[in-house]
């Protein structure tokens, strides 16, 4: 049953099996998106998508895995992507990561022996009242940290040696850019005491900022590159994200769930007709399907999609 089905029992008084006879899956004639009507209105949704209800349990199991010496993997993004791109691109200055922060590149920083000591202090500070007030809490506390695989001093130490993952990193500037259309996958959800947007602020070199912020701080400039995992189909507002990506970015990477693979909490499945459609409705843009051109290390429940800026229309 999927995530946030599985709440309407309890948060609505609604049965699945009901709500599920009523939603049809359409397909629009224009770009080809396809979207699911009826869907859940503002207000309900208002009801499902609150702090700490349901947290999105797939990025901070990747965090978790970043955090595992050596690190388990587990990204959204695998490195050779990265590489893939930055030959691509040429070179890759500026780069954000859209909503969750622990579903691309990003979180692979965690694993930085830097990242790390100010990830196990924030989280340390953030645990141990809490846990120690409880009865038992001692032990409740080293469970948690076991979970997360992060060494609380005093309680042990869990794996051993230093693991770096600077060399997948070109960008001068990182951001995570915040935005709260993106209803769970954007929205600051809370695990362990702490957000995942305080969290990723840890990892160094990452600065996490309000989508209309980082516009302003861009001045004009353009990001290198703006990437999208697993949460453009989670937007109340695609095709306003849709042109603000388009205006901000030299290039968008969209890696989205394949229409088989999207379950009823996403609203929106996105096909290569619909995506490519997103570079076409803007002149000067160019879609190009990764996952085409064979490489072994992109797999097969996914879509890859990169949308550039034809060279000429690059700004400087």
């Amino acid at each position: 049953m999927p995530v946030y089905t599985r709440v309407l029992r309890h948060q609505m008084g609604a049965e699945f099996s009901k709500v599920v006879s009523t939603m049809h899956t359409l397909e629009c004639n224009t770009c080809g998106l396809l979207y699911r009507s009826p869907y859940f209105s503002m207000s309900s949704m208002a009801r499902l998508f609150v702090d700490g209800t349901p947290v999105h349990k797939m990025g901070w199991s990747n965090l978790r895995a970043s955090l595992m010496q050596p690190p388990a993997g587990g990204y959204c993004a695998p490195l050779q992507l990265w590489d893939l791109l930055e030959r691509r691109l040429t070179a890759i200055e500026r780069y954000a990561e859209f909503g969750c922060p622990f579903q691309g590149f990003l979180v692979a920083r965690a694993a930085e022996a830097e990242s790390r000591t100010r990830l196990r202090r924030h989280l340390t500070r953030r645990w141990r009242q809490p846990y120690l007030d409880r009865p038992g809490g001692k032990s409740a506390l080293a469970h948690a940290c076991a979970n997360v695989v992060v060494p609380v001093p005093g309680l042990g130490r869990i794996g051993r040696g230093r693991v770096t993952a600077s060399r997948v990193f070109g960008a001068t500037r990182n951001f995570v850019v915040m935005d709260g259309t993106a209803t769970r996958w954007g929205s600051n959800c809370v695990m362990y005491g702490s957000t995942c947007w305080q969290t990723a602020a840890q990892f160094g070199d990452v600065e996490v900022m309000a989508r209309d912020d980082l516009t302003a701080e861009m001045g004009g400039r353009k990001l290198s590159l703006l990437a999208f995992f697993d949460t453009l189909d989670h937007c109340s507002d695609l095709a306003g994200t849709v042109r603000w990506a388009l205006d901000v970015a030299d290039a968008v990477l969209i890696v989205n769930h394949r229409p088989a693979e999207a379950a009823l909490q996403h609203r929106i499945a996105l096909t290569p007709r619909a995506l490519r459609y997103m570079a076409d409705s803007r002149s000067g843009w160019r879609a190009t399907d990764l996952a085409s051109e064979g490489h072994s290390f992109l797999g097969d429940s996914h879509h890859w999609f990169l949308l550039q800026r034809e060279p000429s229309t690059v700004a400087a």
